[in-house]
């Protein structure tokens, strides 16, 4: 018969082995089993997360639409977004002039935090007029951005319909609609 000492397999080596088989073995029924809901929920959150693009899509494009009409004014778009890259870029300066001036603040050690600040500042700062520009050019060539969202997208067909958006969305319709309302939210206009 096999002597496992003489190999210098110990007890422990066994139990390791054995310990490591039964959690292989149970890893791989867990896996048949929990891979249906595993990817149940993956193409649930791929398919929110493509929803999320086509409705911020849909929404630039009802924007620009809506410059485009007249519906919308581009100009207090643009100069409320510059504001806050203003904004963001005094508040990133103001905290790296601080950084720099660190032998005169009496906190221990706020260098990190301040540059921290300041990166961050610069960065939305950067972002914005980054956001500025990609509205201005899409704006500029609407017909070839209008083309490329139609065969990416398609449009909804309340596309034409809807006013220009600056944020958010229009409520949906169940919200409106007095009849597609469960009768608890339904008002009580027989009291009035």
């Amino acid at each position: 018969m096999f002597d496992l000492a003489s190999l210098g397999i110990t007890a422990k080596d066994l139990a390791l082995g054995a310990g490591f088989t039964i959690v292989g073995i149970i890893a791989t029924f867990a896996a048949l089993f929990l891979s249906p809901a595993v990817n149940d929920f993956v193409s649930k959150r791929r398919d929110k997360k493509l929803s999320k693009r086509r409705n911020d899509e849909w929404r630039q494009y009802r924007r620009l639409k809506g410059f485009r009409t007249g519906k919308g004014d581009r100009y207090v778009f643009y100069i409320t977004s510059v504001g806050f890259a203003v904004i963001s870029a005094i508040v990133g300066g103001v905290a790296t002039i601080i950084a720099a001036l660190d032998e005169r603040i009496p906190l221990e050690d706020p260098i990190l935090l301040l540059l921290l600040v300041a990166i961050v500042g610069f960065l939305m700062a950067g972002a914005v007029l980054w956001g500025i520009n990609e509205t201005e050019t899409r704006y500029q060539n609407f017909d070839e951005y209008e083309k490329r969202v139609r065969e990416k997208w398609g449009l909804p067909e309340d596309v034409e319909d809807k006013p220009a958006e600056i944020s958010g969305g229009a409520p949906p319709q169940a919200l409106i609609d007095d009849k597609a309302q469960p009768e608890r939210l339904k008002p009580n206009r027989e009291g009035e």
